[in-house]
């Protein structure tokens, strides 16, 4: 099915709008169509943004029947809205969309009354939520069903560490903390939060601290000491934001433009730009991608000349071009030799 996760994303007319594949046929009679996954997302909603929906999901095209008719799963996302009017979180299309809304933290600054559930349709089951006291089920009424089990949580705030910044890690003090229930246990498999936002730099891995995850889109962390940030996605073995491929050293180290496509083979060295036996002892992890003209290991290819700099300022050629030039050096001897003698 449509996985969203682990986004920042900020105004907009709406934030997610999930809605049908109007030219796709397949896509409307594939399985997977019918189930989306939204967690570990960011989602800010300010004043005089847009729509005052956050999340459509369902269909807009008018043709029902391929609306999306299923179930949108949406977990450990952290949703603020400073709108001084109205917010809705959800627009389901019809009441054959539902969604099941765990684990969140639903924040509206407007106060009581100012923040609904539905917009109108679709089936919403509420499950251990920090949500906005005074919330409604619609501004409008509704002909869709609201279950609240009574485990969500209400309240004036969510806690976050500094919210007139935009910083909406939790605070030590946050009832947010240590709060989350369980998933459907038919997703809680492959869908649970692995990793989490860095903003604005990339992801860092998630882990439930003393085992049990806390509520919105960021884990607690004392001190930072559950975090590891790496500029991209921590797990070993995969992609860092573009710019690393496993094994490799750090392709920082090479500005954009200096290596040519396909030189770069995991685990190696780009062996377009560094001559055989030639080895730039300079490239480091820790450098942030230096420019060509830069002293700090860049490599460059410039047709037949391959020069690799190093720190010290000084370069090592390629041996081709000395080499062509001994033999023709000695191609002419040989000549005046034969004049002279022969």
């Amino acid at each position: 099915g449509l996985v969203v996760r682990y986004n920042w994303i900020e105004s907009g007319n709406r934030q997610l709008d999930l809605v049908d594949a109007e030219d796709s046929h397949d896509l409307v009679e594939s399985p997977l169509y019918h189930q989306t996954y939204v967690y570990g997302n960011i989602l800010v909603e300010p004043d005089g943004a847009g729509n005052s929906q956050i999340v459509h999901y369902g269909g807009d095209s008018g043709t029902t029947d391929d609306y999306r008719k299923g179930t949108l799963y949406f977990h450990y996302n952290t949703v603020i809205s400073t709108r001084s009017g109205n917010t809705t979180l959800f627009r389901l299309s019809t009441n054959d969309e539902s969604a099941d809304c765990r684990n969140n933290i639903i924040y509206a600054t407007a106060g009581d009354g100012y923040l609904a559930m539905l917009d109108e349709s679709g089936q919403l089951s509420l499950r251990s939520n920090w949500i906005s006291a005074g919330w409604v089920d619609g501004h409008s009424g509704i002909d869709g069903t609201i279950d609240d089990d009574g485990s969500n949580i209400m309240g004036d705030a969510p806690g976050f560490e500094n919210f007139a910044s935009g910083q909406y890690s939790l605070a030590q003090d946050s009832p947010c903390i240590d709060a989350a229930g369980d998933l459907d246990p038919s997703i809680v498999d492959d869908y649970s939060p692995i990793m989490q936002y860095v903003p604005h730099l990339g992801s860092v891995s998630r882990i439930a601290q003393g085992g049990v995850f806390d509520l919105g889109a960021f884990e607690f962390c004392p001190d930072g000491q559950c975090q590891e940030p790496d500029g991209g996605i921590s797990d070993a073995g995969t992609q860092d934001a573009g710019t690393q491929d496993a094994g490799t050293q750090d392709a920082g180290t090479q500005d954009a433009g200096t290596q040519d496509a396909g030189t770069q083979d995991a685990g190696t060295q780009d062996a377009g730009t560094q001559d055989a036996g030639t080895q730039d002892a300079s490239v480091d992890a820790s450098d942030g991608g230096s420019g060509p003209d830069e002293d700090a290991g860049s490599a460059q290819d410039q047709g037949s000349h391959v020069e690799v700099t190093g720190s010290c300022g000084c370069s090592a050629e390629s041996s081709h071009d000395e080499s062509g030039i001994m033999i023709m050096m000695l191609l002419l001897f040989s000549l005046i030799g034969k004049r002279r003698f022969g």
